[in-house]
């Protein structure tokens, strides 16, 4: 939004984009939420599995 020089606000943009990236941009910080939950949960599960032996293989 942009104001005019007597004080009221007006919409600069409301292209189809701009409405689409406004309806999205909440979801971006979810995003990067479920990322650095979804990385340390691999990360440990790799590890966990790590140790356990492949079937079929011998020691």
């Amino acid at each position: 939004m942009s104001k005019e020089p007597w004080g009221s606000w007006v919409p600069v943009d409301q292209g189809d984009w701009n409405r689409l990236g406004r309806a999205l941009s909440p979801l971006i910080p979810l995003a990067f939420a479920g990322l650095f939950v979804k990385v340390p949960v691999a990360v440990r599960r790799g590890r966990r599995n790590s140790g356990q032996m492949v079937a079929g293989s011998s020691a």
